[in-house]
């Protein structure tokens, strides 16, 4: 067509084909011609199915959705490298393959290959359309010209389009064909996001294995049954490879081609950190797991690659974004973008919101990665970042759990990274539930890295949460840890005050012996220095010892010295857990009604000072000395009422304990059904926390049943 305006207007016509000529007025954009006969293809292009693949139930299961004609018809496989997405997309293709008469493609985008471009729209597209047949001059030279035509061919097909590992949205969005009987299967280890906007996707998460399927996929991998005497070699193995297939599949396969080391020696290998990522490697691109992250790791902007290596310095694999932030030195406004990018290209996960989890292997990358590529200084900058941000945060959460407790000194941060602050007990409680272990850990690394002080303040923090959440062992262990760190501060009060925590540690576990010895000490090293208050809270938890160990004579002294001290100093909280625990003592030695009035009085002053964890504690003993004086119905209440408020504050073992005490009240009011109720509840509780009072509670559960 030629011309400038309607005048000018006319037709010619050059390299016209016999078989076709077209006159129009006016064409817009590029006209398709497809051949006038079209080979007889059905492609079949899906690789052969991966021998050992296991399981995917629910996996496959979503990835079925697509075959309803309601359907979203295209589905996304994503997760992180090395996680099974192509195994699981191939072994779901050949599964459904009569549900595409018409035929499957399937081509690798290469949107992660070392040595390779990732293929491009117009490259993709000739794949595509040689697999249809179609060769030479029976494909245009364009990008719009060839998706016009890839489109029309497909429009009318039952087909399966298989398009493996894309990096970017751009690699795909002119490949999807919109005929009602395409659909379009989809891997990548990134979320693109973008996709979404323009088609419906029904995008589908591909975990790691559990431990069931693991074992299944290494037995198949090493080409035998597993014998007995490698079953704790196999789970070591299991363990260290942390549900990634590719992992397991390595060592499966060097235990088939290296039999004189053997499932226990390969365990022996993977058990080194250092040296894990080298004994998952078999020496080719596609068979070496560092070599698949890496993939991963170089796609980052430099932003993420940097909070991707220091988060292989965190404490453990799950981390909040203030966390990640005070790793990099970040605001939780400037990280979370930083966050998102990780997460979207699989290299962290995020299980809820402003929770963040990087898979064991990924982290163990990422430090190999800190080590190679962030100086020692800085290295160490943001490990003590990341220490203050656990000891500011969980002093902070500790204040909440008892704030009656006297506080000691921690300095706040002056970064801008510190934000997200629990405000109430219960949401305290939350943040320790979901970073108990991380501070923990802290307390390990501070103490490997000479950093004292912070950590029998991380000891000190801890404290209470570990006594409600029922983490008995743990307990002694952080405070064995912070024992041994004041001494070699030569910190005397803090010494103190470290002692009578291992009392209660000690008490936590039994270990009677122990608590009056560690207690005793708290009291000699209070009273050289003239502490009253602390000499006061060493006698009060002296008494407590005695009376678990039967000392009831000796706990009543020690428990009345340590009252008079409360009183003599004015300091009513504690005044009111010594009087507690007297009539504790009391009710021991038969003392109902002094028991009783000592309880409503330390009730009183629990309720004057809003302490709702003191307050549970004295409708407790009161509830008891009201179930020895026959006064059932009122004990019911009270039990109930504190059984309420342990669980409102997620007080763990105190429910359990109240439960079985509650019990108690049932049986005497010959309510046989509910004392076993409650019993049965408290081991549930203790069972979870591994609480050694398990065996007292299962032992009462049996002698009520075998009474009825």
């Amino acid at each position: 067509m030629r011309g400038t305006n309607s005048g000018d207007i006319h037709n010619e016509a050059s390299h016209v084909s016999a078989s076709v000529f077209i006159q129009a007025r006016d064409i817009y954009g590029d006209l398709v011609l497809a051949p006038r006969t079209l080979p007889a293809v059905t492609p079949q292009q899906v690789p052969p199915g991966v021998p050992n693949f296991v399981d995917r139930r629910r996996e496959r299961r979503s990835l079925d959705a697509l075959l309803r004609a309601d359907a979203a018809r295209v589905a996304l496989l994503t997760g992180p490298g090395g996680v099974g997405k192509t195994a699981l997309a191939i072994a779901w293709a050949a599964l459904r393959q009569d549900a595409f008469p018409d035929g499957q493609l399937y081509l690798n985008l290469r949107g992660f290959d070392r040595h390779a471009r990732p293929l491009t729209p117009s490259d993709a597209l000739l794949t595509l359309l040689n697999g249809l047949g179609l060769h030479g001059d029976s494909i245009p030279p364009t990008l719009e010209s060839r998706i016009g035509l890839f489109r029309t061919l497909v429009s009318h097909r039952e087909i399966l389009i298989v398009l493996d590992n894309l990096r970017a949205a751009d690699q795909v969005q002119s490949l999807l064909p919109s005929g009602p009987g395409c659909r379009t299967l989809l891997t990548s280890r990134h979320g693109l996001v973008g996709l979404g906007t323009a088609v419906a996707i029904r995008r589908v998460d591909v975990p790691p294995l559990d431990r069931r399927s693991s074992r299944s996929l290494l037995a198949k991998t090493v080409g035998k049954r597993l014998r007995p005497a490698d079953e704790q070699a196999a789970q070591a193995i299991i363990t260290h490879c942390a549900g990634l297939p590719l992992a397991v599949a390595i060592i499966g396969a060097r235990a088939r081609t290296q039999p004189v080391l053997g499932l226990p020696g390969l365990a022996s290998e993977i058990a080194d950190r250092a040296a894990v990522l080298q004994a998952l490697d078999l020496g080719e691109a596609d068979l070496s797991v560092r070599v698949v992250f890496q993939t991963s790791y170089r796609g980052l902007t430099p932003e993420a690659a940097r909070l991707f290596r220091l988060i292989g310095l965190h404490v453990g694999a799950e981390f909040s974004a203030g966390a990640a932030g005070a790793l990099a030195g970040l605001s939780p406004h400037a990280v979370r973008p930083v966050l998102a990018e990780l997460v979207d290209a699989s290299l962290v996960d995020s299980p809820q919101s402003g929770r963040y989890r990087c898979h064991d292997l990924l982290q163990i990358f990422a430090l190999e990665r800190a080590d190679d590529e962030e100086s020692v200084a800085e290295r160490a900058a943001a490990t003590g970042r990341m220490l203050d941000f656990y000891l500011f945060m969980a002093f902070r959460a500790a204040c909440l759990l008892d704030p009656q407790r006297e506080p000691i000194d921690v300095a706040v941060p002056a970064a801008s990274w510190i934000a997200g602050l629990p405000a109430s007990p219960a949401e305290a409680t939350r943040w320790f539930d979901e970073n108990w272990s991380s501070v923990l850990t802290c307390v390990t690394l501070a103490a490997d890295r000479n950093r004292l002080e912070h950590v029998w303040k991380l000891a000190w923090s801890l404290a209470d949460y570990l006594d409600r959440a029922g983490h008995a062992q743990q307990w002694v262990s952080v405070q064995e840890a912070a024992l041994s760190a004041t001494e070699k501060l030569g910190d005397l009060s803090a010494q103190a005050g470290i002692h009578r925590q291992l009392a209660w540690a000690y008490l936590s576990i039994a270990d009677f012996a122990a608590a009056v010895r560690h207690a005793r000490q708290a009291v000699s090293i209070s009273t050289a220095l003239a502490d009253r208050r602390a000499e006061g809270h060493g006698r009060h938890v002296l008494g407590w010892s005695l009376s678990e160990s039967g000392e009831y004579g000796e706990a009543m002294r020690e428990g009345q010295a340590a009252l008079a001290i409360y009183e003599e100093l004015g300091v009513e909280a504690a005044g009111a857990d010594a009087l507690n625990n007297l009539a504790w003592y009391q009710l021991r030695t038969g003392a109902v009604g002094p028991a009783a009035e000592n309880a409503e009085l330390a009730l009183r002053r629990y309720l004057g000072l809003g302490n709702s964890y003191g307050e549970a504690l004295a409708l407790d003993t009161l509830a008891g000395a009201e179930t020895a004086g026959a006064r059932l119905e009122s004990a019911i209440r009270r039990y109930q009422r504190a059984l309420s408020i342990h669980r409102d504050r997620g007080d763990h073992y105190y429910q359990a304990r109240v439960l079985t005490h509650l019990s108690e009240a049932y049986r005497a009011a010959l309510m046989f059904s509910d004392q076993v109720d409650c019993l049965r509840k408290a081991a549930e509780i203790l069972r979870e926390l591994r609480h050694p009072e398990l065996a007292d509670v299962e032992s009462m559960i049996r002698a009520t049943v075998d009474a009825e």
